[in-house]
């Protein structure tokens, strides 16, 4: 055999996939959750966030992968925490408080809008603009002014 072919097949044990970890942002955060367990349960360690488990091994090996796919400072701010799944839950905890800021700021923007009115002294121009803010202001967070 030539060019480094082996006449053996490949060892399942040292055969493994590898998986991108996703970069959670602050504006991912279900579709993160959804690909991470995924990949903890290609791993084969999703039993160390649910139910959690005490196994030190598969505990590195998810604290490894979360790291990879968080920011240095959510990552500054979980270190210390002694399992993967208290780690799970804090980022759980920290990105569904951020879902209720953004809900809570869509709310109010669409309050906002609702109570938007072209005043006398306004001319179109102005108004378009406001209007092009608030459809601005609405994608930020993630929504789209349909109308």
């Amino acid at each position: 055999m030539s060019g480094g072919e082996s006449s053996q097949p490949p060892n399942k044990e040292h055969t493994s996939l590898m998986f991108q970890c996703p970069t959670l942002t602050s504006t991912n955060y279900t579709i993160w959750r959804m690909c991470m367990e995924v990949l903890l349960g290609i791993h084969g360690i999703w039993d160390v966030i649910d139910p959690a488990l005490d196994d030190v091994k598969k505990n590195n090996t998810v604290k490894g992968l979360l790291f990879q796919s968080i920011t240095k400072d959510l990552i500054l701010q979980i270190v210390n925490l002694k399992s993967g799944k208290e780690m799970w839950d804090a980022i759980k905890t920290h990105n569904l408080g951020v879902d209720r800021v953004k809900e809570a700021r869509l709310q109010t923007l669409i309050n906002e809008f609702e109570n938007l009115k072209m005043s006398d002294t306004s001319t179109i121009h102005d108004f378009a603009s406001n209007l092009f803010g608030f459809a601005s202001k609405f994608a930020s967070l993630g929504d789209v002014m349909t109308e």
